[in-house]
């Protein structure tokens, strides 16, 4: 592929990831609330992401209380379930819509006894000039990824000590 097909690739999937919360029917956004988890059960999907995310955690081999950034966060989902092991995390998305789900989702999550999170989540285009200025242990590009690597020049990164 050129550069010219790369970046028209690349624009779509940001102008979709914009689009994305406005597209999705009723049960679409519930089910962002209560990713991964659907109301009709555990299916491969849901076994997918606790699978691929307990691989995360086993790559990452962090200490508690290890600073994360969750590039592409979404409804924080993948945000929530590394504050609930212990990690201080910052999710960023493109999408306000996705992050006011992910401030709700995480607010709803808190009320149980005992369970406080490290957990923040901004409005932030990942390719623009960060307003966070903190540094992290790690970066963690959860569910980018799909889309990442189907496309051409794009691969996965787990920063470490960054």
């Amino acid at each position: 592929m050129n550069e010219r097909n790369d970046l028209q690739d690349v624009l779509r999937w940001k102008r979709g990831a914009i689009e994305y919360p406005f597209k999705i029917d009723r049960e679409g956004y519930h089910y962002l609330y209560t990713k991964p988890f659907r109301p009709s059960g555990h299916d491969n999907e849901f076994v997918r992401y606790f699978h691929d995310f307990a691989n995360f955690v086993k790559i990452l081999n962090l200490p508690k209380n290890s600073k994360i950034l969750d590039v592409g966060c979404g409804s924080g989902w993948v945000s929530e379930y590394f504050g609930r092991l212990g990690y201080a995390v910052v999710g960023i998305d493109i999408r306000p819509e996705m992050i006011e789900i992910a401030k709700k989702r995480l607010k709803a999550a808190s009320i149980l006894p005992d369970m406080t999170f490290k957990v923040r989540f901004f409005v932030q285009d990942a390719e623009e000039d960060w307003s966070i200025d903190e540094k992290f242990d790690a970066i963690v590009f959860f569910m980018i990824v799909y889309i990442i690597l189907l496309m051409s020049r794009w691969f996965l990164v787990i920063c470490i000590g960054c």
